[in-house]
Formats: C-alpha cells, structure tokens, sequence
C-alpha cells in the first residue's frame, strides 16, 4: 500500500525519533527514500518476504518499492527515522558510488551494522538537523549532509544483515494477528496460515524470535493504547475487549507486563502528564 508521507511543502525531507507505539501497522511504501537508524531496543521488520532482525546501531535503507511494516519491537525500542524527498536524491546522489539510491528497488536488502563512532557520528548530526527544524535552509542543508554522510558511513560498515526469508504461513500470522483483532485463538490461526498449531507455534518461535503468544500479547496491547487514547472515548474494560484481549484479567496481567503498573495508576500518572501540559503559569512568571 503506497502512503503520503507528512513532509512539509519546501522540505526536502523529514528527520524525527519514531515514536514506539506509532507505527504503520500495515505493509506500506512511499515516494522518499528512508534511512533508519536503530537507537535502543531490538526490532523485525518484515521487507516482502525477508526478515530483517533489529538492533542497536543498526542501519536500514527503504526504497519506493519497497512494502515494509514493523512486526515486533522491545518496549526501549527506538529509532532516527529520515525520510529524504526524490528531488534531493536526484540532485545529490549523482556519483558511482551513491547511484543505488537513486534506485526504485534495489537487489538485495541494504541492512549494516554500524559501529559505535559511526552510529554516534550519524545520530549526532541528525539531533542538530532535528533542533534547526526552524530554519528552512538549515534544515534541507542537513538533510542533504546527512544523506551522504549516512550512505558513508553505511558503506564502509563490515557486518551486513540483509535479512532472512520468512515462512509464508508465519508472514500471513504475523499479519493477521496484528490487523484482526476477533481472532479467537491458536486453531484458527493455524488455519488460516495452512500449518497445525503445533507446527506453527515452532515455526513462528524460530523465524520471528519470539512465541506467539509473546506476540500476539504485544498487538494487543498497542492496539489498546491507541484505541484507549487519552481515556474520554472508551472505558478501560471496553478499549481492552475490542483490542482483543479475551478477559479483563488476561489483560491486567499483560498490562502490568509491558507497564510495569496496573491501569489505574497508568491513568493517575497520564492526568498527572496532561495537567503539567495544559498548565497556564500565572500572569507574574509569564512576564519574567
């Protein structure tokens, strides 16, 4: 599915740390090119068909035609996110040895580690195009440094990781227990991805890295926090049994898994958050 990406009207691009619980839950591409640059955390990526395992330091490339989607993540998971507009490639990749990312899809999955000072050398650089956000020729300067600084640095990086093809019925799983919220259980899902239970929970453990049920708890819950929100739609209870979760219990158990509190005190500390927000200082401090 081919989406829009929100890059303001005379940017050459976007450049921000990807928010963990928002990310596109469906197989998408764009128009940009992408870097990622994983900060903290381990993540999959599903790319096609291939498999990429995430994790500190490491540096992926997304083309146009390209459907990626993020299937799994840590809870300290988080990554730079830059997404660079055709124009700028155009203008600026011209040479041999950054052509390929003028490409619309390219061979293979272009995946590397980087080390610790070239990792700290790209994220340093794209914290100061992220602060001059304000300065329109600032910014779409750093955007184009950045862009031939990362391919650098990607390319003189020693461990590459492009990526493992994924059993087709673990594909289709994967997917349906993030998108279908009503799956009643282990034998359905089986069904639909073509192999037994049994079968499937192996090989779901053995290419995603974890058990399904680690997984299809973890789809749940994100799905309970964008569906609960700031809590005025939809009572706790009632966002918990349409995000999927069977019970209340099954969902205060994986709740307090993933937040390490129950919801009641998840709500105190989120009315706590919004009150500092909207908090007006009186008019004395406003005008120091």
């Amino acid at each position: 599915m081919k989406v829009t990406l929100p890059v303001a009207p005379g940017h050459d691009g976007l450049v921000f740390i990807a928010d963990p619980l928002d990310q596109r839950r469906m197989p998408h591409c764009h128009d940009e090119l992408e870097m990622n640059l994983i900060r903290h955390g381990t993540g999959t990526y599903l790319i096609g068909d291939r498999r990429v395992d995430l994790r500190e330091h490491t540096q992926i490339w997304l083309f146009p035609e390209q459907n990626h989607t993020l299937v799994g993540k840590s809870r300290d998971f988080e990554m730079w996110v830059v997404y660079y507009e055709r124009s700028l490639v155009e203008r600026i990749c011209t040479s041999e040895q950054t052509h390929i990312l003028r490409r619309r899809r390219p061979e293979r999955i272009l995946s590397r580690h980087l080390n610790n000072d070239q990792a700290l050398r790209v994220s340093a650089l794209l914290t100061e195009i992220e602060d001059n956000a304000h300065d329109l020729a600032l910014y779409n300067a750093g955007l184009a440094y950045s862009l031939l600084v990362a391919w650098h640095e990607f390319s003189t990086a020693l461990t590459h990781n492009s990526g493992n093809d994924v059993h087709p019925a673990v594909e289709r799983a994967a997917f349906r227990i993030r998108d279908e919220a009503g799956l009643r259980g282990i034998d359905e899902l089986a069904h639909y991805a073509g192999l037994s239970p049994s079968r499937l929970s192996r090989v779901f453990r053995r290419e995603m890295g974890v058990s399904i049920v680690a997984y299809w708890n973890r789809q749940r819950f994100e799905r309970f926090l964008r569906l609960y929100g700031d809590g005025s739609r939809l009572s706790v209870t009632q966002a918990a049994l349409n995000a999927g979760f069977g019970s209340y219990p099954q969902f205060y158990r994986v709740f307090r898994e993933h937040v390490g509190c129950g919801p009641a005190e998840y709500r105190r500390d989120m009315s706590a958050v919004r009150s500092l927000v909207h908090f007006t200082p009186p008019a004395e401090v406003l005008s120091d």
